[in-house]
């Protein structure tokens, strides 16, 4: 990404530029492939957003303006990379912080803000270092490993510019056993704390196989999500403050932060927690609702979703040999990795593995319907297979 941003000032036609280019790949995009990663994500994530927001009108189109923002996004960080850059995007940027939670932070008082990967969101980092605010950020281990000696040479950079004013980021990893003795040392010295509610793993976000996890209300449906931060809010005794950044057009962007919600100063239970996150994703919703194509984490939603147990197992299928056989498209989806052949459920988000001999047949009828006398000799495995269905 770094042949976008070949300017030391503010680069409004170059970044227009990239824009007009992106715009074209993803509305030209062929999702049809199967077996590429872009066809196995997109039915994936389409299956989300039909599920979440039956109502929203072409689902292809919002994903597809869903990866233009995820470049965007990409576009964004290399820009703000650029000190001088940095700075007069911010200039241009709209901030809304009815409580003063800026100045806040900036005073030395520790704050939780908490964030979600919707909109510019890495103007986020940039702002609270300009607002000469010291704050760690939890990552997980593989991106601390990536990004660390990045963002240290950025902060290096932006110090080298404004030593006397800028904040201090420090990137910790949110997967170290020693994470919360971290935290506990940054926030006694006046540091603020900056979270991804819905993509770190660690203590903070979705993306985690750990068992603390707890139904969201998301929309009409649930999603399971880890209460970790209502549990760093409540062990520090610091405010958790959601702060969420917007585009309102090309280079346009407002910064939004939320209400606080304030540590109970007694002992919290895992209801008082499962209720933080949930009003932190209510806060998320109010956007989301307005522009569903702002949040990246469509991506990879399809991990925590929760839906309701199934009330029966599909039933084996007589096959009739006077029949046609075809793939049921309306509830089922193929997916490729490799050699291997899975079938996805997109109503109840489950998977099926293909066995290998029956891998040639499923995708035939996938790409259209055969006559069941022609597939005799797969008739035993046809029959327990739920997404086959006879016409």
């Amino acid at each position: 990404m770094d042949n976008l941003c070949p300017l030391a000032q503010f680069p409004a036609a170059v970044y227009l530029e990239q824009y007009l280019q992106a715009h074209h790949r993803f509305q030209s995009l062929d999702f049809s492939d199967y077996s590429s990663s872009v066809g196995r994500m997109s039915r994936q994530c389409l299956a989300s957003l039909r599920y979440f927001l039956p109502d929203q009108p072409n689902h292809e189109q919002i994903l597809r303006r869903v990866l233009l923002n995820q470049e965007l996004s990409r576009i964004d960080e290399c820009l703000v990379e650029q000190p001088t850059v940095l700075q007069q995007q911010l200039a241009q940027t709209e901030i809304t912080d009815p409580q003063h939670w800026l100045t806040v932070a900036a005073s030395g008082k520790p704050v939780l803000f908490c964030t979600f990967h919707y909109g510019s969101y890495g103007l986020i980092n940039g702002l609270l270092a300009t607002q000469g605010i010291d704050f760690a950020l939890p990552v997980s281990s593989q991106i601390f490993q990536q990004l660390k000696p990045r963002y240290d040479r950025n902060m290096q950079l932006l110090q080298e510019q404004s030593p006397a004013t800028l904040g201090k980021m420090q990137l910790l990893d949110a997967e170290s056993s020693t994470l919360l003795l971290q935290l506990r040392r940054k926030v006694k010295a006046g540091h603020s704390l900056l979270f991804y509610l819905d993509g770190n793993a660690g203590v903070g976000g979705m993306q985690s196989s750990n068992e603390n996890m707890t139904p969201i209300r998301w929309f009409d449906q649930s999603i399971q999500s880890r209460i970790g931060l209502s549990f760093i809010s409540h062990f520090l005794q610091i405010p958790i403050v959601p702060v969420l950044c917007y585009r309102r057009g090309l280079l346009q962007n407002t910064l939004y932060f939320g209400d606080a919600l304030q540590p109970q100063m007694q002992a919290a239970t895992a209801d008082v927690h499962q209720q933080v996150t949930q009003q932190l994703f209510d806060f998320l919703a109010t956007f989301v609702r307005k522009d569903p194509s702002q949040w990246e984490a469509w991506m990879y939603l399809h991990r925590f979703i929760s839906t309701p147990p199934l009330l029966s197992e599909p039933k084996t299928i007589v096959l009739d040999n006077d029949k046609t056989l075809s793939f049921n498209h309306q509830k089922y989806q193929l997916l490729k990795y490799g050699s291997q052949l899975v079938v996805f459920d997109s109503s109840h988000f489950r998977y099926f593995t293909v066995p290998t001999d029956c891998s040639a047949v499923v995708e035939d009828l996938y790409r259209q319907p055969l006559d069941a006398d022609q597939l005799a000799a797969w008739r035993p495995q046809l029959q327990q297979m739920p997404w086959i269905q006879q016409q």
